[in-house]
């Protein structure tokens, strides 16, 4: 997890015409822990399909700060 984290971070920070080279990092680390987990891509994808159904996407970049 602290490499995903690492990626994560260089990704967070890289300039617009590194970010595509950041993000494929990211993407790798996922596949790596993915299988780590003992899952498929296609069952993560699944399960990625599944959650956005029932609590919607990030698409429009909006996301839930805190429960009252």
């Amino acid at each position: 997890m602290a490499k995903l984290v690492e990626e994560a971070g260089e990704a967070s920070h890289a300039s617009a015409a590194d970010l595509p080279g950041e993000l494929a990092d990211v993407l790798e680390v996922l596949r790596a822990l993915t299988a780590t987990a003992g899952m498929s891509w296609e069952q993560l994808l699944e399960l990625v399909d599944d959650k956005r159904s029932r609590s919607g996407g990030w698409e429009k970049r909006i996301f839930l700060e805190s429960v009252e």
